[in-house]
This record gives C-alpha cells, sequence and structure tokens, in this order.
C-alpha cells in the first residue's frame, strides 16, 4: 500500500488515540506526526502480520 494512503487513511485514528491517552490536542498532534515519521522510515519492516492500524499505534506508544 503506498504510503500517503495509509497517512489519509489512519492519521485520524492514530490522533485520537493518543488524544485519548495525553488528553492534549498540541501533544497528540506532534507524537501523531512522529509516528507517520517513523512509519514511513520503517515501511519496509512491516510484515503484515498484524494490521498497519495495530502496527501505527505500537509505534506511537514508543
Amino acid at each position: 500500500m503506498e504510503f500517503e494512503k495509509i497517512y489519509k487513511l489512519y492519521f485520524k485514528d492514530v490522533y485520537i488515540f493518543l488524544y485519548s491517552l495525553s488528553q492534549n490536542k498540541a501533544v497528540a498532534e506532534d507524537i501523531t506526526q512522529d509516528t507517520f515519521l517513523k512509519a514511513m522510515k520503517n515501511i519496509h519492516t512491516f510484515d503484515g502480520r498484524k494490521e498497519i492500524k495495530a502496527w501505527l499505534f505500537t509505534i506511537a506508544l514508543t
């Protein structure tokens, strides 16, 4: 799947997940952006054993 499509499909889910944990919009936005930067750099490591959204949530928590 093209990374731009992943970004468009899952940005809101990752943001909402992070906002629910932080209760801070700025923090959630920063970590969401960082999550997608990390994911883009490491997309080659995604093996498909879990859903991409779960993979993104895992990245967000690291």
